[in-house]
């Protein structure tokens, strides 16, 4: 599935060029050059572990073990990134022991952040003040996930989930993991931004 992806997506023929296909034009649109990816880039992959509450396996809806592996394995065998350069993390939640132990067996120094750390993790710091709103209730998370601050890629592995108040998670959705929201979802401010029948949101 993760090969077809990526040729499709690129039109290329192989894993290995797709993802230098990728590279090249992120940083062509970014004016970084027309350069593929240097072996000291870090690379940060935000997955969606939103329905969990410790380290231990659950029955929600959160990232696959086997898309992770791929996507690793991809990432290191066939785009040559360095284990050390990758990052898999839920700053607001934690990494479960199906995805930990699995992807960590075969690749031991790819760095898993989560949002208590321990049993192999390391625990989510965050950048101070690196969201500013245009309107802000005062009870916004404003930190921002260091290891997404200091990538030079990320890669936004989203779920196809939907919430009560803000519909499907998609890749925007996602991202609200990065920042320094409490990992108690009742703590949280996002449902706030309620949007009404015609999609204008109130506060």
């Amino acid at each position: 599935m993760l090969t077809n992806v990526l040729t499709s997506l690129t039109g290329k023929k192989s894993e290995a060029n797709a993802w230098d296909a990728l590279f090249r034009n992120f940083n062509e649109t970014k004016n970084r050059g027309k350069n593929g990816y240097a072996s000291n880039q870090k690379i940060a992959v935000k997955i969606n572990q939103n329905n969990t509450l410790r380290h231990a396996d659950t029955t929600g809806l959160n990232a696959s073990p086997q898309l992770v592996y791929a996507l690793i394995r991809s990432l290191t065998k066939e785009a040559g990134v360095p284990q050390k350069n990758i990052t898999i993390f839920d700053a607001s939640r934690f990494i479960t022991d199906n995805i930990f132990n699995k992807c960590h067996k075969d690749f031991p120094e790819v760095i898993f952040i989560d949002n208590e750390g321990g049993e192999g993790r390391t625990k989510s710091t965050y950048v101070d003040n690196a969201i500013p709103y245009s309107v802000n209730n005062g009870k916004l998370a404003t930190g921002l996930a260091t290891c997404a601050v200091e990538a030079d890629y990320i890669i936004d592995m989203a779920l196809l989930k939907g919430h009560v108040g803000q519909g499907v998670t998609l890749c925007g959705k996602n991202f609200y993991g990065a920042t320094s929201i409490d990992h108690n979802w009742r703590k949280n401010a996002h449902n706030n931004f309620e949007q009404d029948r015609q999609g204008k949101i109130n506060i």
